[in-house]
């Protein structure tokens, strides 16, 4: 971890967000292959319910580092910002995505289970938390 993360993980845990926000963003500049920062960051907008932000970090994110607890991450903010189908195409993406773990499968599918229930879908979302259940069995 570098010293401006650990620095923005310090000023998070001291409830400094703002600081926070900037030492994650200058790791992120000065670290263009690394997508922690930008994971912190998206983290850190959803968190604040900065949901642009969220949203803008987690693409970030998923370029960077294109697996499936990217795109969670990615979902997890379209979800809060209401953007449902977008939040749907994420958490699909993830389940699809190579090497996904039981844990990034739970995560997906409970994402796919809170879109659902949003639509009034509630066949769909307990399907789906059965789902996540089950993957986390496996």
């Amino acid at each position: 971890m570098s010293d401006l993360v650990e620095l923005g993980e310090r000023y998070w845990a001291l409830g400094l967000p703002a600081a926070a926000r900037s030492a994650f963003a200058r790791a992120l500049a000065a670290r263009p292959d690394d997508a922690g920062p930008a994971r912190r960051l998206a983290e850190l907008g959803l968190a604040l319910g900065d949901l642009d932000s969220a949203r803008r970090y987690a693409t970030e994110v998923v370029r960077r580092a294109p697996g499936a607890a990217s795109r969670v991450l990615l979902g997890q903010a379209h979800l809060a910002a209401g953007q449902s189908t977008a939040a749907r195409l994420a958490f699909a993406a993830a389940l699809d995505a190579p090497r996904v773990t039981s844990v990034e499968r739970a995560r997906a599918h409970l994402g796919l289970g809170q879109a659902a229930a949003a639509a009034g879908d509630r066949g769909g979302a307990g399907a789906n938390v059965m789902a996540a259940l089950d993957a986390l069995l496996d």
